[in-house]
């Protein structure tokens, strides 16, 4: 599965990620946001993802500060960091 990608923008973010992801196969995937010591915060959205999927995220909720976007596809796992500023 290394041909999944995961792209967020803009980054840094304020209100609102837009959030590409990538995928060779048809797959269920859900996106978690987690804080830098690895702890998981929340799970912003799950769903199945076939070729390109383009999902809008409310980020507002959270402190501003680094974290982490994690794609999880089965078994694969990919991560891109985030700053969130007010």
């Amino acid at each position: 599965m290394q041909d999944a990608r995961l792209e967020v923008y803009p980054n840094p973010v304020y209100k609102k990620a837009v959030v590409k992801v990538l995928s060779p196969v048809n797959e269920r995937a859900s996106l978690s946001i987690y804080d830098v010591s690895g702890r998981k915060l929340s799970e912003l959205w799950a769903g199945n993802i076939m070729s390109t999927k383009i999902i809008s995220l409310d980020i507002s909720k959270f402190n501003q500060g680094i974290y982490f976007i994690a794609l999880n596809l089965g078994s694969y796992t990919t991560a891109n960091k985030i700053v969130i500023l007010r």
